[in-house]
């Protein structure tokens, strides 16, 4: 694990929902996510309604204040 990855044990995730959601539509993409890697690469677990875009709520645990 390197340093800027979060520890998946204790899911120390941050991410800034406002700049990852380009397009302002309260929503995150899978191209949108691809700005984030550790995003990117656990994308498909967060997108718990599979609708293929997580909303806030989905994210609520990586977001940064």
């Amino acid at each position: 694990m390197t340093p800027e990855e979060p520890d998946p044990v204790r899911g120390d995730y941050h991410i800034d929902f406002a700049t990852l959601d380009r397009d302002h539509d309260g929503f995150i993409s899978r191209r949108e996510a691809q700005a984030n890697p550790t995003l990117a690469r656990e994308f498909d677990a967060l997108d718990t309604h599979r609708s293929g875009r997580p909303d806030k709520a989905q994210l609520e645990g990586w977001m940064t204040q």
